[in-house]
């Protein structure tokens, strides 16, 4: 926002006088508008200051929630069925060498099939 400033002048001389006095006349000349500037600036601080340190301060109650009262209870429900976690861990661990065969075997599967197609195109185009 623009806050006009009188400034007083030296008519004699033709310039702007800048000294001690000249402050204590622009302020004098000017107090509503620097009021208002100077009641403006603090606002607009206060208001940067809660963009800043609310969201800042809702993030920290908002973890400090989770971790004091969500986070025991998750665990305990974790915990108690523990049991049925080893157990698909360990039918994963049991098929993964399974799965891991049946892939390779397609894929050596797939490379002969071209192999055997790269082998005819040569066949034909050397005939």
């Amino acid at each position: 926002m623009h806050y006009p400033l009188r400034q007083p002048h030296d008519a004699a001389m033709g310039k702007n006088m800048i000294d001690a006095d000249f402050f204590t006349t622009v302020l004098d000349e000017n107090r509503e508008s620097v009021r208002a500037a100077v009641r403006d600036a603090l606002l607009d601080g206060v208001k940067r200051q809660f963009q800043w340190e609310v969201p800042e301060a809702v993030r920290k109650e908002v973890a400090d929630f989770i971790a004091t009262e969500v986070i025991p209870d998750l665990r305990a429900e974790l915990v108690k069925n523990k049991a049925a976690f080893i157990d698909a861990a360990t039918e994963l661990a049991k098929a993964a060498p399974i799965e891991l065969a049946k892939a390779m075997q397609a894929r050596m599967a797939e490379n002969l099939a071209n192999s055997w197609k790269l082998k005819k195109v040569v066949e034909e185009l050397v005939a």
